[in-house]
């Protein structure tokens, strides 16, 4: 009697972990490069993300080789841009 038990809990667990799984399933990433007209990288740039339904942003700076990668992001529509001081 307590195997059952005991495998009726661990089923009923795992059940309540899943959702959780799935619920994170709805957010996105997005990763790029910052590069100047001549295609050199421009690290240090600050990167906002602006969902456009919502109007909330999220902010990333480039690393040395101009990339940047931003993390869960709700499924929108996003406006990106890129400032650096002395770049316009």
């Amino acid at each position: 009697m307590r195997r059952f038990v005991l495998a009726l809990v661990l089923v009923s667990l795992a059940g309540l972990w899943t959702p959780a799984a799935h619920a994170q399933q709805n957010f996105s990433e997005l990763r790029g490069r910052v590069l100047d007209e001549q295609g050199a990288v421009l690290p240090g740039a600050t990167i906002i993300v602006r969902n456009q339904d919502s109007g909330q942003f999220r902010e990333a700076v480039s690393a040395v080789d101009g990339s940047y990668f931003v993390t869960a992001l709700i499924p929108g529509t996003y406006e990106i841009s890129a400032e650096l001081p002395g770049f316009r």
